[in-house]
Formats: C-alpha cells, structure tokens, sequence
C-alpha cells in the first residue's frame, strides 16, 4: 500500500507517517523506485499509533506500548494522565474562587493561562510530530493560543492541514546547512527581541521608521552591492522567496492562516499598513531589484 492510500486508511497526514517511519516506528518495504510499501501489519501499527496520539501520548511512550512491555506502558502512561486531569481541577478550584468572591481579574488571567493549553498549537503538533511541527509552531505560537471554533475556522485548520502536509521546503544542501547555522542563533532571546522589533513596527510604524531610518538605509544599500548579491545570505533570501511563490505559501498558507487565526489577521493587517509606509519612505525593494536585473 503507497502512502496516500495509508493516510486515507490511518486518518494521518503524510509527514507524521514520514516520521513515524523515520522514528523506526513502523518499517515499510521501500521499493526498487525507492517508494514505500507499507504492508497490513504496518498499516495496523499506524492506526494504534493514530489512536495513541489521539491520547495525546508522546511518540517515545508509544514506542514503549508497541515494542516492549505494551501493558505496563499503557499503565504508566494511565498515571501520567491522571496528573493531568489533575490541572483540570485547577479548573474547578478557579470556578469555586470565582463564586465564593475571588477577583476577577486575576482569575481571568489564572483562567487564560489554563485555556491556552487546548489550542490550535496542540492540534498542529500532533498533526505533525517531530521537528516540523516545533518549528512551525516556534514561528508562528504566538498565533496559535486560540482554539477552532465554528466550521469556517475548521475549514481554515484543515487547508493549513493539507498544505504543511504537501509542501515540499527542500533547499539546496549548501542553504540548507546556511539556514541551520541561522536557526542555530536562534534563541528565546533573539526570538523576542525580534518579535518585539515587529511588534513595535506594527503598532506604529511611522515612528518605528524615523527611529531607525538610518540603520534601515544602511541595509537597503547594502543588499544592493555586488558583494551581497553574490554572498550565500543572498542566494538563501532568493530561493527562500522563490519557494514561498512556487509552494503556494503566501497565497495558500498565509490566507487560511489568517481565516484561522484571529490574533495573526489583526498582526497582518497591521503589517500590511506597515509595509506601505515602508515603501512610502523606502520605495519599493522589488521595483529596485528589477531595475538592476
């Protein structure tokens, strides 16, 4: 059975099955054209593997269940779970405080940090396991606190379902080993000081632009040097931009992630009007780079 067919038979999308299999979770026959064969028992194991992520168990306690002593497993696995359920009577003692007078404002705050916990960002990792997952969710959780509610917000999950599951990201191997040298700088720190630097652009962008006109000029001339044009940053930049246009990214992805995500339509409406009084000071970078060509 080929992959597809194992997808619409186990309810799990290509890349978690793709991880599965590189997780040694299951062993498909490759063929002499190098497709996946995935026999019955394979196909038998995914679907206890789909059942047990349902269970939100993670993939080494699943490994435990399929391979070793599947019923102690199980039995850990039960205990944890009781722990959890445990938060959920935060729940309740936040409800009791609630009604016998507590604050209202610091339950709400008590009470939104218990619900961020069942969100979209749950539903993504467990869609996609692994490290695709994590760093889709490092780029864009701060989105993804919202829960999917109504059919157009389950509509607008399933086509990001669909297209995270059938875009292909692949780089060159030299960009590639650029590109993890970049994420490898990639700390909390960094993460949000950049986040703040977008923030404060989004909020008021006219301002944010008179500040640091003079290091945004800096780097504008400077992308247009022949030095940077044939340094590897450049070339990461094209193929990066040539496959957001070729895999459907911003004209896909990035719609249904707004029709999603309340919180990500607010921050890219805000930097939409961002970009036009970039260019409104800057002109336009694309323009110029047609120009040279």
């Amino acid at each position: 059975m080929r992959i597809r067919e194992v997808c619409k038979a186990c309810g799990l999308t290509k890349k978690a099955i793709e991880y599965y299999a590189a997780q040694g979770l299951v062993r498909p026959a490759v063929s002499e054209n190098g497709y996946r064969d995935f026999s019955a028992e394979d196909v038998g194991r995914l679907e206890r593997i789909a059942l047990l992520r349902r269970l939100d168990l993670p993939v080494a306690r699943i490994r435990a269940v399929l391979d070793g002593d599947g019923a102690a497993a199980l039995c850990a696995a039960a205990a944890e779970r009781r722990r959890e359920i445990a938060a959920e009577g935060e729940r309740l003692a936040l409800l009791q405080a609630l009604s016998q007078g507590g604050d209202w404002a610091s339950i709400a705050a008590q009470a939104d940090a218990l619900e961020r916990k069942q969100t979209i960002q749950r539903r993504l990792l467990r869609a996609f396991p692994g490290g695709y997952g994590q760093c889709l969710c490092l780029h864009f959780g701060r989105f993804l606190d919202e829960p999917v509610v109504g059919p157009e917000q389950q509509a607008a999950f399933a086509a990001v379902v669909d297209f995270l599951d059938r875009a292909d990201f692949s780089l060159p191997p030299d960009l590639q080993a650029l590109l993890d040298e970049a994420a490898g700088c990639w700390d909390a720190a960094f993460e949000q000081r950049a986040f703040a630097n977008l923030n404060e652009m989004v909020a008021d962008a006219d301002a944010y632009l008179e500040r640091h006109a003079e290091s945004i000029a800096a780097y504008l001339q400077l992308r247009q040097s022949e030095a940077f044009r044939a340094s590897p940053a450049w070339r990461l930049q094209e193929a990066l931009a040539r496959l957001q246009r070729e895999t459907g990214y911003d004209t896909v992805f990035l719609p249904a992630l707004e029709q999603l995500s309340p919180s990500y339509r607010r921050y890219r409406e805000g930097l939409s009007r961002a970009d036009a009084a970039f260019r409104a000071r800057f002109g336009d970078p694309e323009r110029e780079k047609t120009d040279r060509k």
